[in-house]
């Protein structure tokens, strides 16, 4: 079921409208299957996370958490504008929590599912909504083809740009799928459809998001943001980060702009310029 508006979502009303000349530094998104947020450091791990590269959206996957609390949403963003949202597989702990600048985004719809989080609304610089998705895709076959066709059709109604993101299972699940079942494709038809009209960026700075912690390490890409190509007209310069581990064996993936200030920019000065008495008068009162 879809919801309309935010004002039964937990968090701080009324929201402010963003400047077009901050437009650039909003477009910042973390994605983060944390495995659980029962010990302290943990959340503190995420909390110095937001503190370090402020992102506008952040989606966290896999908490492991009974409760939630607005204190402890606002103990990880780090300051009072914010909503949120969590998601939880039934008769199991919160999984999923969504959580966002209020002034980033406007909120017009919103859908809770098990293994996603659905946000609908405008950001500055569209005039069409965007769907951000926080999702933690299941490793089940069976459950996994029924999932990405659910969504598929889900985000086929918003009609709006997708921003998908979050702990996909992909490559764990095509191997499995693979072994149990060679002549089967049924799953990546799924997911090849899903991913049309969808850029999967490079990621910068690794190639894996996830390891084992085993003594025979394992590396995989199982995290990742699926963005439609009319989320990049306006931004050209959006890359995929992949960002330090930490404590967790999940590194963080982050989607910004690639912007770099390489000081003054240059200005062409003509001499003749100073014979012109008005150019002086301007010169001084400047």
């Amino acid at each position: 079921m879809m919801h309309r508006r935010e004002n039964e979502m937990p968090g701080v009303s009324d929201p402010v409208s963003l400047v077009n000349e901050e437009r650039e530094k909003e477009v910042r998104a973390i994605s983060w299957n944390v495995r659980g947020f029962e010990k302290p450091e943990k959340r503190q791990a995420v909390k110095h996370l937001t503190s370090q590269y402020s992102p506008k959206f952040l989606f966290l996957q896999k908490t492991k958490l009974q409760f939630i609390s607005d204190r402890m949403v606002n103990h990880l963003w780090g300051d009072g504008n914010y909503k949120w949202l969590a998601a939880h597989l039934e008769g199991s702990s919160r999984e999923l929590i969504s959580i966002w600048c209020q002034n980033f985004l406007q909120i017009d719809n919103f859908m809770i599912d098990r293994r996603f989080i659905l946000v609908i609304g405008k950001i500055q610089g569209f005039d069409v909504n965007v769907s951000f998705v926080n999702i933690y895709a299941p490793t089940d076959v069976n459950e996994t083809v029924e999932f990405w066709n659910d969504l598929l059709q889900v985000l086929r109604a918003t009609k709006a740009i997708w921003c998908l993101g979050g702990d996909f299972n992909a490559e764990k699940i095509l191997i499995s799928i693979l072994d149990a079942f060679p002549l089967t494709l049924l799953w990546f038809n799924l997911w090849s459809s899903l991913r049309v009209g969808l850029m999967d960026l490079p990621m910068s700075e690794g190639d894996y998001t996830w390891f084992n912690l085993c003594e025979n390490v394992i590396f995989s890409k199982l995290d990742r943001f699926f963005l439609a190509m009319e989320f990049l007209e306006p931004y050209p310069d959006l890359i995929q980060r992949c960002l330090p581990a930490s404590i967790f064996d999940h590194n963080p993936i982050m989607i910004c702009l690639e912007c770099y200030n390489w000081g003054p920019k240059p200005f062409r000065f003509y001499i003749h310029w100073l014979d012109d008495r008005s150019f002086k008068d301007m010169f001084i009162s400047a």
